[in-house]
């Protein structure tokens, strides 16, 4: 738990549609539980953008096909070898329940996964979503 910055109990909220932190209706950052930071930093983030570490993010980018009949399990497999939720599946700290994606007539890939934080709430499902 915590790969990416240490073993924590909260997070900053990441807004992966702003790709920025999430403020609330106070202007303050709203928190969250570390693993769900990660889920979203892993699936929102473009791999190669952070200089600090461009392994961190997904390749969903690199998907330029969008017609293709294997297009599901493409995206499915970009979105379990991001980075860190790749790490997040292989320690048990995510279960990921149902990944989908739709197409838009622009050219853009909207992804959404819903997962299960297991550090947390088994039994509640979490949903984030991106676009390419």
């Amino acid at each position: 738990m915590g790969q990416l910055f240490g073993v924590k109990k909260e997070a900053w909220r990441y807004d992966g549609g702003r790709r920025d932190l999430l403020v609330g209706a106070n202007g303050v950052s709203t928190k969250c539980h570390p693993i769900d930071q990660e889920m979203m930093i892993g699936l929102c983030t473009k791999q190669g953008s952070w200089k600090s570490d461009p392994t961190i993010g997904s390749t969903l980018h690199s998907i330029v096909y969008l017609g293709t009949p294997n297009l599901q399990a493409e995206v499915e497999d970009h979105v379990r070898k991001a980075n860190p939720i790749a790490a997040l599946l292989a320690n048990g700290d995510v279960e990921i329940d149902l990944i989908t994606h739709e197409t838009t007539p622009g050219g853009a890939l909207l992804v959404a996964v819903h997962y299960r934080n297991m550090r947390l709430d088994k039994n509640r499902v979490q949903r984030i979503s991106t676009y390419t």
